[in-house]
């Protein structure tokens, strides 16, 4: 399975578990935020090689620069199927790590 999938398939779930972020860190296995709590996703850890590869293939060009300057970045990820999502990508321990929050296609109302 590639990067692209498993970060794929941890979108989804996220989103029908009604997560807001899904935290990846290299070598741990990733994290969804339930209810407001870190709640574990039982997988294999995901390697520093590949959360580097996913940010280096889905940071927008136009950022691609400040991502490889300055090691942190945000920009907007559109995972097809699944939604749309903030991404900040950094290094944590000079390891990369991605934090990931849903941003609904039907925005809250005030009623």
């Amino acid at each position: 399975m590639s990067v692209l999938e498993t970060i794929h398939g941890l979108l989804s779930l996220a989103v029908e578990n009604g997560a807001s972020d899904v935290h990846i860190k290299s070598n741990k296995p990733a994290f969804l935020r339930l209810s407001g709590r870190l709640e574990s996703v039982e997988m294999d850890p995901i390697a520093p090689d590949e959360v580097r590869e996913f940010i280096d293939q889905s940071v927008p060009a136009e950022f691609h620069d400040i991502w490889v300057k300055n090691r942190q970045v945000d920009y907007s990820y559109n995972a097809p199927g699944v939604g749309r999502f903030r991404v900040n990508g950094f290094l944590q321990r000079g390891l990369p790590s991605i934090v990931m929050r849903h941003v609904s296609d039907h925005p809250p109302t005030f009623s």
